[in-house]
């Protein structure tokens, strides 16, 4: 089993994307809207910039069966040859999966996934959430600037982005790091925030 990541930066706004025709060895598969590179953000940026689309581009998720299926797909299939055609530039990455946790809409992906070793290397990390309607005013207003600084000034982030599937109540990250020991760190390390209480 191995995963892939997809950020294609389209030559002109694509403000949705077409029903997706399935390909050989694939067992999950999401596009993204995306947000801004964490990197490229200015030290003063705000709420809005956040939450601002870039229709040019376009992250995708896929869990595929083997990796000759996901090599076959990006060399012959009409998705491909779109990105190619349409697309400006594009970014592959090819994923060992590390670890999992949690659901995605229901859905238990890699599920009796060993644990494996962390390697000695770069790691990716994507997250998601569903954010529920009532809780929408309070993660846009204040969780995602306050998670987006703190990763950002995080030692071992190299660079990120923000993604959704729908805009403002299903978000995620995509996020690359110096080694899996500065995701734990980050993750596990972050101070409590002031004047709140976990519930």
């Amino acid at each position: 089993m191995i995963a892939s990541f997809h950020l294609v930066h389209y030559s002109r706004p694509k403000l949705r994307q077409s029903q997706f025709p399935g390909a050989d060895g694939l067992c999950f598969w999401r596009p993204f809207s995306t947000g801004p590179d964490f990197t490229a953000l200015k030290p003063n940026f705000t709420r809005v910039t956040l939450a601002k689309p870039e229709f040019r581009r376009w992250g995708f998720f896929g869990i595929w069966q083997e990796e000759a299926a996901l090599n076959h797909f990006l060399e012959a299939s009409p998705v491909a040859r779109e990105w190619q055609k349409r697309g400006a530039e594009a970014w592959h990455v090819w994923l060992q999966p590390i670890r999992v946790g949690g659901s995605w809409q229901g859905i238990k992906l890699l599920e009796g996934l060993d644990p494996v070793e962390a390697p000695n290397a770069p790691v990716a990390v994507l997250t998601r959430a569903d954010v529920r309607l009532s809780k929408v005013p309070v993660f846009w207003l204040w969780a995602t600037c306050r998670a987006v600084t703190d990763i950002r000034e995080t030692p071992g982030f190299v660079a990120g982005v923000a993604m959704a599937e729908r805009p403002f109540v299903e978000v995620a990250t995509f996020t690359i790091w110096q080694s899996y020991g500065d995701v734990t760190n980050f993750a596990y390390s972050r101070p409590a925030p002031r004047n709140r209480r976990a519930k």
